[in-house]
């Protein structure tokens, strides 16, 4: 049942979503199909007529967590909005940021407030944390993200 949520979610937005995104905008759609076209994106611009096919933003891999992340850093865009019900998107990517994008992963928790993380900063304050200063400055997010595979707890 929820596959097929997902499945009518997200033909809903390929068909109406161009009539719902501003102009300049655009919405990167990928994992709501099975079948031949499970690994496909589309790519929604506002203002735009019809959705396009993409294989830029094509990916095999298995976790939404992961594809997000594919989508985030092959975008041409310098700004990257990414929403996600879990935390496992943000600890993610302290390995994948990219210093030409700005990064930041609204986290929305039932029954919460939405919060953001900006990940390009919470990066650059963990390089400056004296507590990590003998931690090899480079390999940060690696380690952080080790840390959290291992505990599965966020800091």
């Amino acid at each position: 049942c929820k596959r097929l949520l997902v499945e009518a979610i997200g033909l809903a937005c390929l068909c109406q979503g161009r009539f719902h995104i501003n102009e300049g905008k655009v919405l990167i759609m990928a994992g709501c199909f099975l079948g031949q076209t499970q690994d496909d994106a589309w790519e929604i611009k506002g203002g735009s007529t019809l959705p396009q096919h993409t294989q830029i933003y094509k990916s095999n891999a298995q976790e939404a967590d992961m594809r997000i992340w594919r989508h985030a850093t092959q975008t041409r865009s310098e700004h990257v909005l990414i929403y996600s019900p879990d935390t496992d998107v943000y600890n993610i990517g302290l390995l994948m940021i990219q210093h030409n994008k700005e990064c930041v992963v609204q986290i929305n928790l039932p029954q919460n407030p939405p919060k953001y993380v900006h990940v390009n900063k919470l990066l650059l304050s963990l390089k400056h944390d004296p507590d990590l200063a003998a931690l090899p400055q480079n390999k940060l997010g690696s380690i952080l993200l080790q840390l959290y595979i291992v505990t599965s707890c966020d800091y």
